[in-house]
């Protein structure tokens, strides 16, 4: 797991899946844009459904439920 920004700021992408509101923490958010998604290529790693071309960059659409599943593996770790 990478180590969490040290800035006082977090970026956080807000997602649902099945009804269940959850937060992502990301290093940067590039750009925001709406387009119609056509896959390029299959993935080739776990979390991942596929790579598409957005905005002429190409860039990985993660599995979010494959995420979510993941996830309820570990307890986050919670320092004070």
């Amino acid at each position: 797991m990478l180590p969490l920004p040290t800035t006082d700021m977090l970026q956080v992408l807000v997602l649902e899946n099945e009804q269940q509101s959850f937060g992502l923490v990301v290093n940067q958010i590039l750009d925001i844009v709406e387009t119609t998604l056509e896959p390029q290529s299959p993935a080739t790693r776990a979390g991942v459904l596929h790579s598409s071309v957005i905005s002429e960059r190409v860039t990985e659409l993660l599995d979010v439920s494959a995420l979510l599943r993941g996830g309820e593996q570990y307890e986050p770790a919670i320092s004070t």
